[in-house]
């Protein structure tokens, strides 16, 4: 589902889903698969560089924590987006959009931190990376509780 142009802005998610014709199999199949996907892609990233750098990984293990560190934060932003899409169809598609864009700096901004951490090994920025990443997933589950507790729909609403 794109995020649509400035004249819908006043959609909301329930009215999008139905004007495209997402079924409600294909939005669960996307809430479980979305994790999967983030986790299989960072594994093998891990696996793929501790393969070609056996000694360089084993010198200091947690680099596999940081070439992994983008992974929490896509996979969280990816269910909020998910629960929002199966739960909140009332929720405007603007705040939908804005979720996606946080979503996609968040997980670039991750991603290069941590290649940068990995790459230059010290200690001390796996503990900064490790810091910053705890409090953007904290900052993602209040964001989802705020947005749960705002665009919540009658629990007997059906769409």
């Amino acid at each position: 589902m794109p995020c649509w142009s400035s004249s819908e802005e006043a959609m909301t998610v329930g009215e999008a889903i139905r004007q495209n014709g997402i079924s409600r199999s294909g939005l669960w199949a996307r809430a479980v698969l979305w994790p999967v996907f983030i986790l299989a892609m960072a594994l093998g990233l891990a696996c793929t560089l501790y393969i070609a750098e056996t000694t360089w990984m084993q010198q200091k293990p947690w680099r596999v924590l940081t070439i992994l560190s983008w992974a929490p934060y896509l996979m969280v932003a990816g269910m909020v987006v998910s629960y929002m899409d199966l739960r909140l169809p009332l929720a405007p598609v603007a705040a939908r959009c804005a979720l996606l864009a946080v979503m996609g700096v968040g997980g670039s901004a991750f991603g290069l931190a941590s290649f940068f951490v990995t790459v230059f090994g010290h200690t001390s920025e796996a503990i900064a990376l490790a810091c910053a990443l705890t409090v953007a997933l904290a900052g993602l589950v209040a964001l989802w509780v705020w947005v749960d507790r705002t665009y919540r729909a009658v629990d007997s609403l059906e769409y």
